[in-house]
């Protein structure tokens, strides 16, 4: 019989630790060509979106499916785990907290090999629900001094910063305005989780005059890669980790990446 893990058994179950390794591990296993990757695959129902992602490991005799279905209302998520001998079916769970964790330990393992050695402080545009496991799994693998947060609503980014600080262990501060310089001040990482387009706005302004090696620029807006990639390119090896993760479209919880 297959098992099942809810939301809540998947909450109580998978810490940050445990996220970054078995992320970085499957990192490791897909550049040593040990696992199957497929891109996600979406299906356009009126009102929705079906999105199903598969991927399988051999080695490890698995293989599997996550899959989620979004609409004006909300989001779903479910991971189903096969047997890659038999096809049995393994496990199925709930994964809206996988996939926060899952996204935030990415930015985890890129920050840990990337940033610049002397990364001590950080800057996260936004608060939304992605913003809190970005700023675990980064604290997790750096030892942070200082965090700065912007986020469009003021009293939800007080809340933030309140649940933050005693979660992360290191000071948490709120800035009032979408400024890169005010936001990454001697910062080492930015985790933005907001609109893309002021997003962009703000970025062009800090690239245009740049007060230390720029930000290389991970799942971004393609114009602000380019731009980056044109501009900066002979100063990756010491430019800092910018690892923007865009919000989706207006709704209570759209797709989560």
């Amino acid at each position: 019989m297959a098992l099942l893990l809810t939301e809540s058994e998947v909450t109580m179950l998978l810490p940050m630790s445990l996220a970054l390794e078995a992320v970085e591990e499957a990192f490791r296993w897909q550049g040593e060509g040990k696992l199957t990757n497929k891109p996600r695959v979406r299906l356009h129902v009126p009102g929705g979106l079906l999105h199903v992602m598969p991927a399988a490991l051999p080695e490890s005799r698995v293989m599997g499916l996550k899959a989620y279905a979004t609409v004006r209302g909300g989001a779903k998520f479910v991971v189903l785990l096969f047997s890659a001998e038999t096809g049995a079916l393994l496990a199925i769970i709930e994964a809206d907290k996988v996939g926060q964790m899952r996204t935030g330990a990415a930015s985890g393992v890129a920050t840990k090999y990337l940033a610049r050695p002397d990364a001590d402080r950080v800057g996260c545009y936004g608060t939304g629900w992605q913003a809190r496991a970005q700023l675990e799994a980064v604290c997790a693998v750096r030892r942070v001094r200082e965090v700065r947060v912007y986020g469009r609503d003021a009293e939800r980014r007080a809340r933030f910063v309140e649940e933050m600080a005693p979660l992360l262990g290191v000071p948490v501060v709120a800035v009032d305005r979408p400024d890169l310089r005010a936001l990454l001040g001697g910062a080492a990482t930015l985790v933005p989780r907001d609109d893309r387009h002021e997003f962009v706005r703000a970025t062009r302004r800090l690239l245009d005059h740049p007060p230390a090696p720029p930000p290389a620029v991970g799942a971004s807006p393609a114009e602000v890669a380019a731009r980056w990639a044109d501009q900066y390119r002979a100063l990756a090896s010491a430019a800092v980790l910018c690892h923007p993760v865009v919000s989706s479209p207006p709704g209570p919880r759209g797709p989560a990446t």
